[in-house]
């Protein structure tokens, strides 16, 4: 009985250990490769969106633009909209979103992937998050600027507006509507 409980032990041990060997490596470098010297992102100080949408300006906080974030696992947006503006319908396929409000209001909703959607109102203070690759928005249904900021957990999220499904040959636009 007690060599079958040794056996059970180094069994479990080494499976452990296997699974330890099998996680994704660490960074192994403290500067990652091509970051310079420059671990301060300025764009937001300096009022330099990277692109203005429908209601309002985004700075993004990524790899591409800021290249200290590389191998980093992390990225960060800043977005102002005017009333009525709207960060379109839009997913991230490769990353969960973290939302902040610092100022204003926000209507938010998301659908999760059994079609339930889900919606709140969201003002300065109040965090929310949108699960990796859920369509999602925030529109500022207030009568003031709202300013939020989106933390993600990966240095390239990507994002991949609603509408483009229109990008696809019209027949299958068609046949999916």
């Amino acid at each position: 009985e007690s060599s079958r409980t040794i056996l059970t032990l180094w069994i479990a041990c080494l499976s452990a250990a296997t699974l330890t060997l099998a996680a994704d490596p660490d960074p192994v470098e403290d500067i990652p490769a091509g970051a310079n010297a420059s671990f301060i992102f300025s764009g937001y100080r300096n009022r330099v969106p990277n692109e203005h949408g429908l209601g309002g300006d985004v700075y993004r906080v990524n790899i591409h633009t800021f290249p200290a974030l590389k191998d980093l696992g992390v990225s960060y947006s800043i977005f102002e909209l005017e009333p009525c503006g709207i960060n379109v319908p839009h997913t991230h396929p490769r990353a969960t979103e973290l939302l902040f409000v610092l100022s204003g209001r926000l209507r938010l909703g998301f659908v999760s992937t059994d079609g339930t959607y889900i919606e709140n109102h969201a003002v300065a203070g109040d965090v929310t998050v949108f699960p990796r690759g859920l369509l999602h928005f925030e529109w500022n249904d207030g009568d003031k600027k709202a300013v939020f900021i989106s933390a993600l957990n990966s240095e390239n999220p990507g994002v991949l507006a609603a509408r483009r499904l229109f990008d696809l040959p019209s027949d299958i636009v068609a046949g999916s509507l």
